[in-house]
């Protein structure tokens, strides 16, 4: 018998892991401790060699549902007796290296739970177990422990002490356990102040009421406040939209269940699974023709042929939207252009305006997030349009350190880059890899020395992102992290929103930033910061070309970035700054062992007004009507007297500032279309155009061509076809599905004349699941696909980007990156 430490990493804590091998130990007879610490998860225990090897293939091999092993090491250590097998108190005596939990919908057990009425948390909304609830919105510090959490502040009763000590338990230390007898208090505030001190059950029927009436009600969820409507009454959404001076960005809906969901939207295999997954995100589905359920989607998605779609991820929002029995609208509580509220006073304070009921309870958030949103392609492609909430801000495994030992990985079968898993359910208890003795006795393995050398080369860096769906990317030791989506950083509220999280993950990691990355656009909020940051701490900053941050971001997620495979990069979106100054948008870069090159772009043609063009489509189908004056009458009714002439004369003094821009092209042809002149939103006329092709049956036989000749996509023999159709009175859905078919052929078209089949897509304009689909459909068999994985294709992805893109041009044998790279 002799004494045995196991140290596994990765995202151990917050999933139940501490119980489980508890449990594990127990009916294995085996004496010692399990603990958490800010490396990850230890144990050290009493055993013969056998034993102890079984025990660690045990522990790994049925890892609770929601962890991921990064590693796992077992050594023999000083022999010392033990007498029982428990849980140990946790220590916190370094830099933490552990993956934070995200936080988690409510689980069918919990379910369960609030629909028995012989439970004692029978409709308690706020059951949690060792499998759900809140992990990252409520976490203050680490090693993860209940101390370390919000909950620390809220008491806890005998019954809930007993559950937490007992072995084999659900709720076996659980965090975040409570019950009736020490419930998480609910408060209600209307518009002239707190209500009277009511019980839980009095305000879930003072909410339910309210919303039956037509009110708008604020709800506090995980990550921050949620504003609620009745999804079928029409006089409600109009004031929701009225409030909150959104007249056409789409709503959320949330259901009681996916039955009842289908009533109003196709949802197939894929949107379903991800309805029903831990991290619970808003999917969009088409919308029924017939919605069975009385919704009103035009009120709700003007002028989209989707729905966005949620179940109901917390206790709370379960219990009211089953006790309402229909479709909720359910959106971000926060005054325009600001970020989610999440703060109990700010609620208070600032919702009353938009809120006829306010309802708070007691449990702070620490990380403010919005719901994530993701969609499918016609192919089944996962497409994330926002990633936050159960998905952020971990990101795994760690391309960075992967690729520098991902040869020898593949040879040990455990990491294939090009699938990006990482394989911790193998045969054995060998997860890093082939093991080999080390000093002291201790087992490592030869991936892990290779990791090392890797964290030194990567720690340390701090990426910003960009301003527009910003997401800043960190490093800290082995360990990647990318923050949840931040929004458009013009506003004051979402700059200290930014600050904020910064800070937290910053505090959380002990983190020191050595170099600071961020996008070359001077007039970027991130960039200030960056240099603010840099300034301060007297260390070094980097800014990298929009357009290669995203290239490299997609390579990082495919295994691609450090590889001598040579990739087209189509990098499509609506704004970067270029580096010949002008506004980029639709480029075509090239990945070589030479580093990144810019083979090709869109045409240019001129901005007007500023970042005034991407808000106004109309202003996009004047410049690229400048050479078809025969069309501009076509305009003439979307401008005054005053606007034409100015913009006339802009045009006449020639060329400023160019754009190769597709999402400004997007904006154009729909202003042409007479389908959207002026965007309440980021993105809408794209979205009116994008729902206005799905309407066509294209079998792949209509398509407009765009000639690619000397490294120039030229988009005027589009416009002149598309003009030809107009004119012709051909139906504009036929008309916008011909836009998009030829971008998919265009893309092969590049692909043939540069003999590259290797094909990596990035930008914005991939959040577009119709072309992403056109692409997938028509790719030829000789041809390799490359897409995000864990990221958006929109800017979200910059900052990890920029740290790919460092990486790459620091590594020990630097790559060049940029100029020119045309072809015949």
């Amino acid at each position: 018998m002799h004494t045995y430490h196991i140290h596994t990493t990765g995202m151990v804590q917050g999933v139940g892991f501490r119980p489980m091998v508890c449990d594990v130990a127990l009916r294995r007879g085996l004496r010692g401790w399990v603990r958490n610490s800010m490396a990850g998860l230890e144990i050290r225990f009493n055993a013969t060699e056998q034993e102890a090897g079984a025990f660690h293939d045990e522990i790994v091999r049925n890892a609770p549902m929601h962890a991921i092993i990064s590693g796992s090491t077992i050594v023999r250590v000083d022999d010392e007796a033990f007498h029982s097998f428990g849980i140990s108190t946790s220590t916190g005596d370094r830099n933490p290296e552990v993956l934070m939990p995200p936080d988690v919908a409510l689980c069918e057990a919990c379910r369960a739970d609030l629909n028995n009425p012989g439970n004692r948390r029978y409709r308690y909304p706020f059951t949690t177990c060792l499998h759900c609830g809140p992990r990252y919105s409520i976490i203050r510090s680490l090693p993860y422990d209940r101390a370390g959490t919000t909950m620390d502040e809220l008491p806890v009763c005998g019954a809930c002490a007993d559950e937490y000590a007992r072995p084999g338990d659900r709720r076996q230390h659980s965090q975040t356990n409570s019950c009736p007898s020490c419930a998480i208090t609910m408060h209600a505030y209307g518009r002239d102040g707190l209500l009277s001190t009511i019980g839980q059950d009095e305000i879930m029927a003072l909410i339910t009421g309210s919303l039956f009436r037509g009110e708008i009600v604020a709800v506090k969820g995980v990550g921050g406040y949620l504003l609620l409507a009745d999804a079928t009454n029409a006089s409600s959404i109009k004031t929701l939209r009225d409030r909150k001076n959104r007249p056409n960005k789409p709503f959320a809906l949330m259901y009681p269940d996916v039955a009842m969901a289908r009533n109003d939207a196709r949802i197939g295999p894929h949107e379903e699974q991800a309805l029903l997954s831990a991290e619970a995100p808003v999917v969009l589905c088409i919308a029924n023709d017939v919605r069975a359920t009385g919704i009103h989607p035009g009120l709700i998605a003007p002028g989209l042929d989707t729905l966005g779609i949620m179940m109901p991820y917390s206790p709370l929002f379960y219990l009211l939207v089953q006790g309402i029995g229909k479709p909720l609208i359910a959106t971000s509580a926060n005054l325009s252009g600001s970020p989610i509220i999440y703060r109990d006073d700010d609620a208070i304070l600032n919702l009353k305006e938009l809120a006829d009921l306010i309802i708070t309870f007691d449990r702070e958030i620490t990380a403010p997030q919005d719901d994530s949103v993701l969609r499918f392609s016609p192919a089944g492609q996962r497409i994330i349009l926002r990633r936050s909430r159960g998905m952020a801000p971990c990101y795994y495994p760690n391309p960075f350190l992967q690729e520098a030992y991902s040869d020898e990985l593949n040879a040990s079968g455990m990491f294939d880059t090009r699938s990006g898993i990482f394989n911790t359910r193998q045969s054995g208890s060998n997860v890093d890899g082939p093991f080999v003795e080390g000093k002291s006795g201790r087992v490592t393995s030869t991936s892990e020395v290779a990791m090392e050398t890797a964290a030194e080369l990567a720690s340390g860096l701090l990426a910003m992102g960009a301003d527009l769906k910003s997401a800043f990317a960190v490093i800290a030791g082995k360990n990647l992290f990318v923050s949840q989506y931040l929004g458009n950083q013009d506003s004051y509220d979402s700059r200290c929103a930014f600050r904020h999280t910064l800070g937290h993950i910053k505090q959380l990691y002990r983190f020191r930033p050595q170099t600071i990355l961020t996008d070359v656009h001077p007039g970027y909020f991130v960039t200030e910061l960056a240099e603010e940051l840099a300034a301060e701490s007297n260390i070094s900053l980097e800014k990298i070309q929009h357009h290669e941050a995203h290239f490299a971001a997609v390579l990082a997620e495919n295994g691609l970035l450090m590889g001598r495979e040579t990739v087209l990069g189509i990098i499509w979106d609506g704004t970067g700054y270029g580096s010949d100054g002008q506004v980029w948008g639709g480029e075509i870069l090239l990945k070589t062992a030479g580093g990144f090159s810019r083979t090709g772009h869109l045409d240019y043609f001129p901005v007007l007004a500023g970042d005034k063009m991407s808000r106004e489509p109309r202003l996009s189908a004047f410049s690229l009507l400048r050479d078809f004056p025969e069309a501009l009458s076509l305009l003439r009714p979307r401008f005054n007297n005053r606007e034409w002439d100015y913009y006339n004369k802009v045009l006449e003094y020639g060329p400023g500032l160019m754009t190769s821009s597709m999402g400004r092209l997007f904006d154009g042809i729909a202003s042409i279309l007479d389908i959207c002149h002026l965007n309440t939103y980021e993105g809408e006329a794209a979205g009116r155009l994008e729902a206005l092709a799905r309407g066509h049956k294209n079998t792949g036989n209509e398509y407009y061509t765009y000639p690619f000749r000397d490294g120039i996509i030229h988009w005027k023999p589009v416009i002149e076809a598309l003009l030809k159709d107009v004119q012709n009175g051909v139906d504009k859905a036929r008309i916008a599905s011909k836009v998009f078919r030829g971008l998919s052929r265009l893309v092969f078209d590049i692909s043939r004349q540069t003999g590259i089949r290797n094909i990596a897509f990035s930008g914005g304009v991939f959040q577009n699941a119709l072309l992403t689909g056109f692409i997938v459909e028509e790719k030829p068999d000789d041809i390799e696909l490359f897409f995000h994985r864990q990221l958006s294709p929109n800017d979200e992805n910059i900052g990890f980007g920029q740290l790919a893109h460092h990486i790459l041009t620091h590594s020990p044998e630097p790559v060049a990156v940029g100029g020119n790279h045309f072809h015949e």
